[in-house]
């Protein structure tokens, strides 16, 4: 009995809660990897991005698969298409320049003209611009350089640094809310890749 009683209360608590929670952090997580492909005169040919969704997004998503398309092969490849048409409008968010300058990206990352990166600042942020999903490297070995030259290149993580108005700002919104000033770039780790 005293068991239920501590339960309960535990329960009351995390209800009573719960409204307040659900709008102070984002509502997917996604753990990021990245591969920069350089070419044998050390300039960036390709970026490979992976994505892995939080167990709950992916727990979801996996039946809505199951019980829309009774395939779930067919089923992934549908919603990986629909996901990539729809980041398209965001830039893949993505956003990767070299000296400050933007630079534009497809699906795959292919660079139209391989990026002379040498002694320049390279930086790549991967963000949803409202926020709602958070997206990082969780570790420094999920970052990966190839690198055919032997240049001597390394990476660096920035860790966001919100302002305190900025994470106020943030806990008032709810997932409805379309315009959120750019929100998620305020929470966007960015990567400095230097080579020498």
């Amino acid at each position: 009995e005293k068991f239920y009683n501590i339960s309960f209360a535990v329960f009351l608590i995390v209800f009573t809660l719960f409204p307040i929670c659900i709008y102070a952090h984002p509502h997917n997580w996604i753990d990021l990897k990245t591969e920069f492909i350089l070419d044998d005169k050390g300039q960036v040919r390709e970026l490979l991005g992976y994505w892995k969704f939080d167990v709950y997004y992916s727990t979801i998503r996996l039946a809505d698969i199951k019980n829309g398309h009774g395939n779930q092969e067919q089923g992934l490849r549908k919603m990986a298409k629909e996901m990539t048409k729809n980041l398209k409008n965001y830039h893949y968010f993505s956003e990767l320049k070299v000296e400050n300058r933007l630079i534009k990206l497809t699906k795959h990352f292919s660079m139209v003209n391989p990026l002379d990166v040498k002694g320049k600042a390279l930086s790549l942020r991967v963000f949803d611009p409202t926020y709602y999903i958070d997206m990082r490297h969780q570790k420094p070995s999920q970052i990966l350089i190839h690198n055919n030259k032997g240049e001597k290149c390394s990476i660096y993580i920035e860790t966001p640094k919100p302002s305190a108005e900025i994470i106020e700002y943030a806990t008032t919104l709810d997932r409805t809310q379309k315009n959120t000033k750019g929100l998620g770039n305020y929470f966007a780790e960015q990567l400095l890749l230097s080579c020498l």
